[in-house]
């Protein structure tokens, strides 16, 4: 019930908030927390910690003080002193688990057995029994709230999987022991590297094997070190652009090193990147004997040394010779002798009376084998001829002296023959029917597009495939033929430019659908044609009228020339500077120019 309590209560005064219990009235009182010369009320429930009220249990309570977490976490801070002990793992005192209570975390200290490292557990690494391991995990501080629930795992190693051997199935192999299928080992990893650069710190610190973009283990060659690069076996197929190959050094020299039988040294190439290559004997392939030439075979050029005058070349009788050449390039040739004669006996030409005694190969007559041929006589396959030469002249000119002198055939830059047709005639000379020769002409058989030919060249004309010759009056425009303009009467007078350079208008066709007659013009002048441009009207045609459609069409095959440009003009009257309005829509023009 209300116990409140009036404050002078003759005067009337404040009432205050009080409980009456037993007769003796107790004043309400409610809590504030604000500092000094504030007020902050207490907080009913909940509240951040600078609002709620603080309580501190007695260090000599013995009672018992209950904690509601309201089914959240609740986290305690334990310290980090460790009492006096070897019963410790991190900080929490094994000795102070309550009886019955085997669990440290989330291990059962029941499930550890005996420690097979001894007294020196404490020292061994985290690869020992689940004793050492816990032993290991208090001497590192590692918490052991990193032990996964239901686990047999201490941090993430399942100690369960981790068997000491050299088994099939255990980790530890034992040194040139046999591979067998099925053993168990540790994936090697290593560390994606596009750019090359160190991952280790200093000289001597360990760092992880690199690999590129592709995958790849990236290692380096260095001096001293085993041949490096893609393999592949003797007598394997090599395919381009597919198989990988390990490109070969060379050392640039500026002359051919010197080197002893045994060294070992880099292949030598000039400073143009030309590889230096010594033949020796027997290691140029050639031509076997008497094969038939196939064409595209390859050989080395045979050289000669110039000698102006005849001399010898080589020490005493059977060493090795050079061919001699004389100023024009020509071999220095003598004639073997027969067994009898000394060159002394040769005084004249005059002596050698038989040119069978030459040599066999030139055998005079008219038979197949022989250089000589009859006239008029049929060509026998395998007939012996000699091949005729000829001069190269760049541009055609004669060679000779005069009419009837010998002279040799002309070639031009690429080996094509000089010839001159019979029937040729001379620019601007007369032609005389029956008489004049001429040649048939050639075209090129095009239907699709037009070859463009530059001024003063010589162009072939045009064809069809089936041999019909293509004539137009006009060279053909960019598209192919004649462009088209069209346009349709407003209600002014209709002008516009067509072309604003000079062309050509073969065709004009104009309609009227108005009863009235109506007048076209056609003006050689750039811009759009007006009143004033009377002097530029080249053409003027008189639209007939007609509501059901009346005009007419107006075609110059060979084309109507306009020097400058080409405009049109329409009006209702006749004077070419008329200026009487048109109908809208009651005119249209269609026009065909180039």
């Amino acid at each position: 019930m209300a116990d409140n309590t009036t404050l002078n209560a003759g005067t009337g005064g404040d009432v205050i908030a009080s409980d009456d219990i037993g007769g003796v009235k107790h004043q309400r009182v409610k809590l504030s927390l604000g500092a000094d010369g504030t007020a902050a009320d207490a907080p009913v429930g909940g509240g951040v910690e600078a609002g709620t009220l603080r309580v501190t249990i007695a260090s000599d309570s013995t009672g018992v003080l209950s904690v509601d977490d309201n089914g959240g976490s609740l986290t305690v801070d334990v310290g980090t002193a460790l009492p006096a002990g070897t019963n410790n793992i991190g900080d929490v005192d094994i000795a102070s688990i309550a009886a019955g209570d085997n669990n440290i975390g989330n291990v059962d200290i029941v499930t550890v057995p005996a420690d097979p490292y001894g007294a020196n557990a404490d020292a061994a690494s985290a690869t020992g029994s689940i004793s050492a391991k816990l032993r290991f995990i208090a001497a590192t501080g590692i918490p052991i709230t990193s032990i996964a629930a239901g686990n047999n795992n201490i941090g993430d190693v399942d100690v369960a999987s981790v068997v000491p051997g050299t088994g099939a199935t255990n980790l530890g192999k034992a040194e040139d022991a046999a591979h067998t299928s099925g053993d168990v080992g540790v994936m090697a990893l290593a560390v994606r590297r596009d750019a090359d650069t160190a991952l280790a710190g200093t000289d001597g610190d360990y760092g992880p094997l690199q690999l590129n973009a592709a995958g790849s283990l990236k290692v380096a060659i260095t001096a001293g070190a085993g041949s490096g690069g893609t393999s592949i076996a003797d007598g394997a197929s090599f395919t381009r652009d597919t198989t990988s190959v390990t490109p070969v050094g060379a050392v640039v020299e500026t002359s051919a090193p010197t080197l002893t039988n045994g060294d070992a040294a880099g292949l030598s190439m000039t400073t143009g990147g030309a590889l230096r290559v010594a033949v020796a004997s027997g290691g140029v392939a050639g031509v076997v004997e008497d094969a038939a030439a196939a064409g595209g075979e390859e050989g080395i050029m045979i050289l000669g040394v110039r000698r102006d005058t005849a001399a010898s070349s080589s020490g005493t009788d059977g060493d090795f010779s050079t061919l001699n050449l004389d100023a024009n390039g020509r071999l220095h040739v003598i004639a073997a002798l027969a067994a009898t004669q000394t060159l002394a006996t040769v005084t004249t030409v005059s002596t050698v009376t038989n040119v069978a005694t030459i040599g066999t190969s030139v055998t005079p007559g008219t038979a197949a084998a022989n250089l000589g041929k009859a006239e008029d006589a049929a060509h026998t396959s395998g007939d012996v001829g000699v091949m005729s030469l000829g001069v190269r002249s760049d541009t055609a000119a004669a060679a000779s002296g005069t009419t009837g002198d010998y002279e040799p055939f002309h070639t031009d830059s690429v080996g094509a023959m000089w010839t001159r047709s019979t029937g040729e005639l001379a620019d601007d000379a007369a032609f005389t029917p029956a008489t004049s020769r001429v040649l048939p002409v050639g075209y090129l058989a095009d239907e699709t597009a037009t070859d463009s030919v530059d001024e003063g060249d010589v162009g072939a004309g045009r064809i069809t495939l089936d041999r019909k010759q293509i004539v137009t009056p006009y060279a053909h425009a960019a598209a192919g033929g004649a462009s088209n303009y069209t346009t349709l009467s407003t209600t002014a007078v209709l002008a516009a430019e067509i072309k604003g350079s000079a062309g050509k208008v073969f065709s004009l066709e104009c309609f009227n659908i108005n009863a009235a007659a109506r007048f076209v013009r056609l003006y050689n002048q750039t811009g759009t044609p007006s009143s004033t441009d009377t002097a530029n009207v080249v053409w003027q045609g008189v639209v007939p009228g007609a509501t059901t459609g009346g005009g007419f069409v107006a075609s110059w095959p060979m084309g109507r020339q306009f020097s400058t440009g080409i405009g049109i003009r329409a009006s209702a009257g006749i004077a070419h500077n008329d200026t009487a309005a048109l109908t809208a829509n009651e005119l249209t023009f269609n026009v065909s120019y180039v």
